[in-house]
């Protein structure tokens, strides 16, 4: 595994405290080897995903010749479901063109910190580190992942400054937060910056697009924007039956640049009724955006997240959005063999105080506490390791601390590293054990875990700084 350079042979990537230089310190160690290879595993499953439905559009009908696209003058802006519907037309598709289907894309959802991993870190891993072979004489690598998204400006103001996709051009960074009161407090000044930076606002509401619009038209720069459709599940987005009128809306107003149309689906976790609800949510997005797709094919669809990946490719469309797969964390909240996912991080922390009892056992004491982020909830059966032994947690825990017993394990010190929350996934304190005993999510468990706990990439250490002196710690 390599950094990517600049055709220059300048280092792009950021630089953070070493393993070393955190030892002795609560810190949770991010592998970026394992964040490249999650993407490799989601990518292979959207490769498999078009292959198949390449396969089964060719055998339906080997000798279909799709018809020819409608020129933008001749095409409505909406086409009716009577239309789509015709047996003039081939049927409603996530490839309306009639072309071969391509893999979705990949849009690295960051919001919350990363999930509590550092959205600075795990951005520099994807766009600046490969584990393809790399020397300064050959083209930087390109990223496996094709967007960021996060859920809030400040979260994207908290991104390394250009991030690279491929040469040449700059990781688009989605907002997915619908953008709304844009006249209220400090909204407008957090919008221009947006816009400025291009990156892409969600819209939802008609007042909305008229707010944004005017912004743009003021900061002189034309502002490009995702539209969110509420398709059943109840959260962001307009009405299915909003669609054609804002669509129209934004097409009238040139200070905006629709790029993408999005919606969330619900999980799916292969229950048949939820199975079903998906499909019907994929449904209704069809029939909102498909006749829209066929004659602006440079506006993206997305609705589905890491779950849908593996588990509804009908779903796919063109970008996926994937948070806690790229990872690590499987949608089912335990480890599987059909998506060898590995998780990206291991919490530690060191020994501070060992103390014998009166009753003959030995206890530790780890400086991590609620106030960290430790779950105080299901402690009964909570571990944590040291060396290989596994260590009960006993006691409460404090907002500071935590106790655990150390009696089954030798030769142990001052200093030695205490495992909360393990890289393994069949380990008795990974984050699906934690987080099960505690009654929360396994993605629930990271982002809870505070900034007391330095995040330290590891799986390769940094290289070399060609010029340190500009470097700076993060």
């Amino acid at each position: 595994m390599a950094r990517s350079f600049q055709p220059d042979g300048s280092d792009v990537g950021l630089h953070y405290p070493t393993p070393a230089q955190t030892l002795g310190e609560p810190r949770l160690l991010v592998s970026r080897a394992a964040l490249l290879h999650n993407a490799r595993v989601i990518r292979r499953a959207l490769d498999a995903a078009a292959a198949e439905e390449t396969a089964l559009e060719d055998e339906a009908d080997p000798w279909h010749v799709p018809p020819r696209p409608r020129d933008r003058g001749e095409s409505p802006l909406f086409v009716r479901p009577s239309d789509l519907e015709s047996p003039k037309l081939p049927p409603a598709s996530t490839n309306p063109s009639g072309a071969a289907p391509a893999p979705a894309r990949i849009c690295a959802v960051l919001r919350a910190d990363a999930y509590g991993h550092g959205a600075a870190l795990v951005a520099d891993a994807l766009c600046n580190f490969s584990d393809e072979p790399n020397d300064e004489h050959s083209p930087p690598p390109r990223s496996p992942i094709d967007q960021i998204a996060v859920s809030t400006i400040d979260e994207a103001a908290a991104l390394p400054e250009g991030l690279p996709q491929d040469a040449g051009l700059t990781m688009p960074t989605l907002i997915l937060r619908p953008t709304e009161n844009a006249f209220v407090g400090r909204q407008r000044a957090a919008i221009e910056w947006a816009i400025r930076n291009q990156w892409v606002l969600t819209l939802q509401s008609l007042p909305a697009i008229e707010d944004v619009a005017r912004i743009a038209v003021a900061c002189d720069r034309r502002a490009l924007v995702n539209l969110q459709i509420d398709t059943g599940l109840g959260q962001a987005g307009c009405a299915c039956e909003e669609v054609e009128e804002i669509l129209s809306r934004l097409q009238a107003r040139t200070s905006l640049k629709l790029v993408s149309i999005g919606t969330d689906l619900m999980r799916c976790t292969g229950d048949p009724t939820a199975a079903e609800f998906v499909n019907e949510q994929v449904r209704r997005f069809r029939q909102a955006t498909d006749g829209f797709a066929a004659w602006s094919r440079r506006v993206k669809r997305h609705a589905t997240a890491t779950d849908g990946i593996f588990l509804a490719p009908q779903a796919h469309f063109d970008i996926v959005r994937c948070g806690s797969g790229l990872l690590g964390i499987d949608p089912a909240g335990k480890p599987s063999v059909d998506r060898p996912l590995r998780p990206a991080t291991r919490w530690t922390a060191p020994l501070i105080r060992i103390t014998s009892t009166g009753d003959g056992s030995t206890r530790g004491l780890v400086p991590v506490g609620f106030a960290d982020g430790y779950p105080r909830a299901g402690l009964a059966g909570a571990v944590v390791r040291v060396h290989d032994a596994i260590c009960p947690v006993v006691g409460e825990v404090s907002a500071d601390y935590l106790t655990i017993d150390l009696s089954g394990v030798a030769d142990v010190a001052i200093g030695d590293e205490v495992t909360l929350v393990d890289h393994d996934p069949l380990s008795r304190c990974s984050a699906y054990a934690c987080s099960g005993r505690a009654g929360m999510k396994s993605s629930e468990l990271l982002c809870r875990i505070g900034q007391r706990t330095r995040r330290v990439p590891i799986e390769p250490a940094d290289p070399p700084r060609r010029d340190r002196m500009s470097a700076g710690a993060v």
